[in-house]
């Protein structure tokens, strides 16, 4: 981890994204990008973006940074600009940092299915290029348990390994849930059997904790924390909400939608990420697994 952009807006709880940003630029020791994107003016209570004002404003963003910080320090860097298209600022600003991760702060109003369709936040997720961290609680700490919602897709593999590197002592609690084939009549019949579906997942899960220990061990010389697996009948989301829930986990890791095999711009996001990130129970990490931005900036 060499550099992580916090895109930040001022609004509520903005605050908590700043102090989670600046924990995991020290613990990676990567240089810390901050954003803040103006809209257009006219609009209503807006102002031009003077130098006046954008040093009124980078100076606000010092100060809630300088009061999240503690112990080591943290290469930051605030820009403020004004921009029509606030999701292309951000991926661009994304592109010209080379950033390994974006930051993103969580809104009140995320439980709102039609709020959520659209905005920014939906957009950056949605366009894949970054992994993107969405920050909804408040920083008391590293993360200390994660669960990780595993399909064996590049993306959920990219959203555990980029969690190892931010969390690398933290247990994780992979999780991978599926559904039993059944005839829609009044059988309800399944239609393999049970026990083999379960095996066979068992035999996934089994050689994907094998794949993802020796990885670490080869690539880390730290301890490390646990990996556990499990396997769980039912849909992924109430599945892993449940599982943060009973866990307490500060930290959910998923993939992004990849059925087309390439996750392009425009490309809905999976079921998952979308019924976790209307209402998400603590931060969540997504990522898919495009690695170079210049693979669709040319």
């Amino acid at each position: 981890m060499k550099n992580i952009l916090l895109a930040t807006d001022f609004t509520p709880n903005s605050d908590r994204a700043i102090a989670r940003a600046i924990r995991l630029a020290r613990e990676t020791n990567a240089s810390l990008y901050i954003l803040h994107v103006v809209p257009p003016y006219p609009l209503k209570r807006l102002k031009p973006l003077t130098n006046s004002l954008k040093e009124e404003l980078q100076a606000l963003i010092h100060k809630q940074a300088e009061a999240q910080r503690f112990g080591k320090e943290v290469k930051t860097y605030v820009n403020v600009v004004q921009a029509a298209d606030i999701f292309n600022e951000i991926l661009v600003h994304a592109h010209n940092t080379k950033a390994d991760l974006i930051v993103l702060g969580m809104h009140g109003k995320a439980r709102l299915r039609d709020y959520f369709v659209g905005t920014t936040m939906e957009r950056i997720i949605r366009s894949g290029l970054k992994p993107v961290l969405v920050v909804k609680n408040m920083t008391s700490g590293g993360y200390q348990k994660i669960v990780s919602g595993i399909d064996y897709s590049p993306g959920s593999r990219a959203a555990f390994r980029m969690a190892k590197d931010l969390a690398p002592r933290a247990d994780f609690y992979t999780v991978h849930a599926y559904e039993i084939p059944y005839y829609a009549d009044k059988t309800y019949k399944y239609a393999i059997s049970k026990a083999l579906v379960e095996e066979r997942h068992k035999k996934k899960m089994d050689q994907f904790l094998r794949n993802e220990t020796s990885h670490f061990k080869k690539t880390r010389k730290n301890g490390e924390g646990k990996i556990i697996g499990q396997l769980a009948a039912g849909k992924p989301h109430k599945i892993l909400t449940k599982k943060i829930k009973s866990l307490k986990a500060d930290l959910l890791t998923i993939g992004a939608n990849e059925d087309a095999g390439l996750f392009l711009p425009g490309t809905k996001l999976g079921g998952t990420a979308m019924e976790i990130l209307f209402d998400p129970p603590c931060d969540v990490l997504v990522a898919n697994n495009w690695k170079d931005m210049s693979q669709i900036l040319i």
